[in-house]
């Protein structure tokens, strides 16, 4: 299980750039401050999306790899 630090550092930088980062993004922003993230960014990406906190889907826009999207399960959980 993904730390919880890295879960919510995951969920802001999603609502920061919603729909336009995908896993390298994330990887590159998050891996000066989360030394886990070589082996716990995706186990981390798949725990927030089974949780409904973030959708996993293309951006129309960016072309076909998927990208994150806050849900509004993810925003409330950013407002607590």
């Amino acid at each position: 299980m993904a730390s919880a630090a890295l879960k919510m550092d995951i969920l802001r930088e999603v609502a920061a750039h919603d729909g336009e980062w995908y896993w390298y993004q994330l990887d590159r922003r998050l891996l000066g401050t989360h030394p886990e993230v070589p082996d716990g960014l995706m186990a981390a990406v798949k725990e927030l999306a089974a949780a409904g906190l973030i959708d996993i889907r293309p951006n129309p826009d960016l072309g076909d790899i998927p990208r994150y999207w806050l849900t509004d399960a993810g925003r409330a959980r950013l407002a607590e």
